[in-house]
């Protein structure tokens, strides 16, 4: 499987395993404070933004090292059976990210709507917070399941 694989499908794999790694981690850590009832009191909105931050600039960092290393180990492995110009974007490329990134948008936008509503309606910050979050998160990796798709089915 790894040799059919193209170098943007290897990307978005490697990109969806840094998410799930990322998110699962940051949720035993959120679940952790939240037991020990650190999400009380006047600094609560402090720390959540402190594990947000944390959050966004592990995301960062885990994927560009898992993307690398994604990609190394599976050139090492199964060989680089691409030429240069599969490293190059072209329209197709181009039709497939827009059209992904078209879904993001309509699904951040109804994440984003959602949680105001959540909040109208009594939500804690916490809560919204996290439905804010995790709308965007949801909806690139939902993105990059689409554009998976589209690169496997040829569009």
């Amino acid at each position: 499987m790894p040799q059919s694989l193209s170098f943007k499908e290897r990307n978005i794999i490697a990109y969806l395993t840094s998410m799930v790694l990322v998110f699962s981690t940051y949720g035993w850590v959120v679940s952790g404070l939240v037991e020990a009832g650190r999400f009380e009191g006047p600094d609560a909105l402090a720390l959540l933004g402190t594990c947000i931050l944390g959050l966004v600039v592990a995301t960062i960092v885990v994927t560009f090292v898992l993307v690398i290393a994604f990609n190394i180990v599976l050139t090492k492995f199964a060989g680089d059976l691409e030429d240069e110009t599969a490293y190059l974007m072209d329209e197709r490329d181009r039709m497939i990210e827009l059209k992904s990134l078209k879904i993001a948008h309509y699904l951040t936008g109804t994440g984003v709507a959602l949680s105001m509503l959540v909040l109208a309606f009594g939500g804690s910050a916490f809560l919204v917070f996290h439905l804010v979050m995790f709308s965007f998160a949801g909806a690139d990796i939902i993105a990059s399941l689409v554009q998976f798709r589209f690169y496997r089915k040829g569009v």
